[in-house]
């Protein structure tokens, strides 16, 4: 039977591999890698780092955005033929990219069940 015989009648590579060579044992594939839980850090752990808040606004790119965004999307639109000016989406994606990171718009508390 050929591969592509075994692949239309809903068989795997594996089973394929198995009808050229009758010793052939199907290996199973690893984990993907986030399924993998991260091991806890332990006390004293040089590598154990305490939640630092990133801090968007210091950053270069974070500046350019905040004090140019409002002229640019201003700009898009008069230069548009059609007045649209930017997609909604990439001005929704830039809108957000301000709100990252601060905690006023919201945040996420995550705890270890192993080590709290």
């Amino acid at each position: 039977m050929s591969c592509l015989r075994a692949a239309a009648s809903s068989r795997s590579a594996a089973d394929c591999a198995s009808l050229r060579d009758p010793t052939a044992v199907a290996v199973p594939s690893p984990p993907p890698i986030w399924a993998v839980p991260a091991p806890c850090p332990r006390p004293g752990d040089p590598h154990a780092q305490p939640y630092r808040r990133r801090r968007p606004e210091t950053t270069f790119l974070y500046r350019i955005i905040q004090e140019h965004l409002e002229t640019y999307l201003a700009l898009a639109h008069e230069a548009d033929p059609m007045g649209d000016g930017v997609p909604g989406f990439v001005e929704d994606e830039l809108r957000s990219y301000l709100k990252c990171g601060f905690l006023a718009h919201g945040f996420a508390r995550a705890r270890c069940s192993r080590c709290g």
